[in-house]
């Protein structure tokens, strides 16, 4: 009898057990921390600092077991760590079973248990100062419940300085994929990588949905990674599909993941013969001329009609932009001290400065060595206002040449990317020091050992920021003259 009592006791206790199961195996609701893991180009919407954030209304598609599927979102305010809440269908996380995310959520994207087939559009919607949110595809994967996304594309980021332009078309001149339905899964870095196209596309069109694309404003191409080996084509068109403006770059150039090219003035094949001085408003600046021996300067507002700076004040506005280009063949700046430097001094409005900073030097210059110590130093400090810097293209420096060139420059968020390998006594002492809101360095040396060359660099700039550095290279210490200490640091 007793052993009978304990076969059903058993039993019973079997049942209960089974039950609490089946209950437990019913939909539950989750909660995700994300994060974006790559910056500063990363994801739907970027504030004006350069950071990276979520914003309400973003929505994951997630990934579980053999077969589980379903949407998380966010509907909480803007941030850079986001709750996104969804629910499991009978799966409990192990500790060893992965989930898998890609963002943006799409019902069309799916998954085989190795890898993700989703879709990147290569019609995108131009979006002043940021992504189309159908196009910024990023991925992530883990054991817990923290998702850090990694962007699976690149692009180019780029802005016009023609008005009535509203669509940009960019294509690889050798016909290379950029978009389409393709199978991502992630390399051995736990990076996202294209395993395979299944239906690719070879041009990117990117339309601005009201008015035309405001010049001198930055919008962004996304595109798969690519080696574009012939070069690509850009070609602007009006509302009437009429081909405004084409540029063609014959030379091989290479998308990566995580990295937008930056283009100012994309559709001006002029750039590189001056520097272009654009305001968001009104903008004066004249030449502060320590120097014995005053720069040769030139300037214009139409690109046709130049004459010699006598450096009075020149005012320019958003319509209407100075040019300004040099005949300095030893260089901006000739006495090695910075009493003896020549700047730039502004007053007004926001402004940017793009072109190639060598065109001070001689007229569409493709120089690639700086002709003198201290030879940009000083150029543009205090300039307040000042947005965005011409490109530094050198590769060849010279003692002190950078020398506190955008030191309390308060608007920059993003420094020019710094090319040279090998660095100089002096190069680049305070050369970005007091810019508060800077969050973005690009920086490829390989020799830091020169004395001075990074000296109080990045003092005083943001306290979150990201520093792209050159593969390999762990030379670098933290603090003003390093790396801030805070900041994302990520190989070239």
């Amino acid at each position: 009898m007793l052993k009978k009592y304990l076969i059903l006791a058993t039993a019973f206790l079997c049942g209960v057990m089974a039950c609490t199961r089946q209950e437990d195996r019913s939909p539950k609701t989750v909660t995700f921390q994300a994060v974006m893991a790559d910056a500063p180009a990363t994801k739907s919407f970027i504030r004006q600092d350069g950071n990276i954030v979520w914003s309400g209304g973003d929505a994951i598609s997630l990934f579980y077991g053999e077969s589980g599927y379903t949407r998380l979102s966010w509907e909480g305010d803007t941030t850079s760590l986001a709750s996104f809440s969804g629910t499991l269908d009978g799966f409990f996380p192990n500790g060893k079973d992965e989930f898998w995310a890609v963002y943006p959520y799409s019902s069309e994207t799916t998954f085989n248990g190795s890898a993700v087939t989703l879709t990147l559009p290569d019609a995108q919607t131009a979006i002043l100062g940021t992504f189309d949110n159908n196009t910024f595809v990023t991925m992530a994967r883990t054991k817990d419940y923290t998702l850090q996304f990694y962007n699976l594309c690149g692009g180019v980021k780029f802005c016009v300085n023609e008005e009535g332009i509203t669509q940009v078309i960019f294509r690889g001149n050798n016909n290379e994929v950029l978009a389409g339905t393709v199978k991502a899964s992630f390399d051995d870095n736990g990076k996202p990588q294209v395993t395979e196209i299944i239906k690719g596309s070879t041009e990117l069109k990117l339309t601005v949905s009201e008015y035309d694309f405001i010049t001198s404003q930055w919008y962004y191409i996304v595109s798969l990674p690519a080696s574009l080996s012939a070069g690509y084509t850009m070609t602007f068109l009006d509302a009437s599909g009429q081909v405004k403006a084409r540029r063609s770059v014959s030379t091989p150039v290479t998308i990566k993941r995580s990295v937008w090219g930056k283009l100012t003035d994309a559709n001006d094949t002029d750039k590189d013969k001056f520097l272009t001085f654009r305001s968001e408003g009104t903008t004066t600046i004249s030449l502060s001329h320590n120097n014995n021996t005053p720069p040769v300067l030139y300037y214009s507002f139409d690109k046709n009609t130049w004459t010699e700076w006598d450096y009075s004040d020149l005012s320019f506005t958003k319509g209407s932009p100075l040019y300004i280009y040099g005949d300095n063949p030893n260089g901006i700046n000739s006495f090695l001290s910075d009493a003896a430097c020549n700047m730039f001094v502004s007053s007004g409005d926001r402004f940017s400065v793009s072109g190639n900073i060598m065109s001070l030097i001689k007229s569409d210059s493709k120089l690639l060595t700086i002709p003198c110590d201290y030879c940009f130093a000083y150029l543009f400090n205090d300039c307040e206002n000042l947005t965005d810097a011409p490109t530094l293209p050198a590769t060849t420096l010279t003692n002190y040449c950078y020398a506190n060139m955008f030191s309390y420059c308060y608007s920059m968020t993003a420094a020019p990317e710094l090319p040279a390998a090998q660095l100089t006594e002096g190069c680049y002492y305070a050369m970005f020091q007091g810019c508060n809101v800077l969050s973005y360095v690009k920086c490829l040396a390989t020799d830091i050992s020169a004395a001075n060359c990074v000296e109080n660099w990045l003092d005083d700039v943001s306290s979150t920021g990201t520093f792209v550095k050159a593969p390999g290279m762990n030379d670098w210490g933290a603090g003003a003259s390093g790396i801030p200490t805070d900041w994302y640091i990520q190989s070239f």
